[in-house]
């Protein structure tokens, strides 16, 4: 009779500690759900201030209503040549004496060369005096287009 108590009186307790394992074992599986949540969230709010910082800094670019009017017209004009436009960046303005320059960098990409040859015509024959501070050409894998990197500075006389 002592033996079957003992063996029941092991069984509950065996039964006892499988719940409270259980039991236990789904806490710890929500922590570590609760946990990779956070680092999600954490990880999110990272890139967050790191998209506000960028925001922050092209937004510095865009100082006056003259980038935003020098982008439109270079937008038009790569248009009107049949380029397509990749990638802008405002690289600022130099306050001289008599002139304001406003650079900006551009990544056109080009069916020919026929088409950037009249991009550069369209900029020459603008109402606003245009340079082309740089220029490089690549020709990637994909056959039948160019890319072309260029820095235009658009000079802005004061008075």
């Amino acid at each position: 009779m002592r033996k079957v108590t003992n063996i029941i009186i092991l069984l509950i307790s065996i039964i006892v500690s499988l719940n409270i394992y259980n039991g236990q074992r789904k806490l710890i599986v929500e922590e570590k759900n609760k946990l990779a949540s956070l680092r999600i969230k954490e990880d999110l709010l990272k890139e967050m201030v790191g998209i506000e910082q960028r925001f922050s800094d092209f937004k510095k670019s865009f100082k006056t209503k003259d980038n935003y009017e020098m982008i439109g017209t270079v937008s038009n004009l790569a248009e009107q040549a049949g380029l397509k436009i990749n990638k802008v960046q405002p690289l600022g303005e130099e306050e001289e004496p008599l002139y304001t320059k406003s650079k900006l960098k551009i990544i056109l990409i080009a069916k020919d060369y026929h088409s950037l040859g009249n991009f550069v015509a369209y900029l020459e024959k603008s109402l606003d005096l245009y340079k082309v501070e740089s220029l490089s050409i690549t020709s990637p894998e994909a056959e039948g287009r160019i890319e072309v990197e260029m820095v235009l500075v658009r000079f802005t006389f004061k008075g």
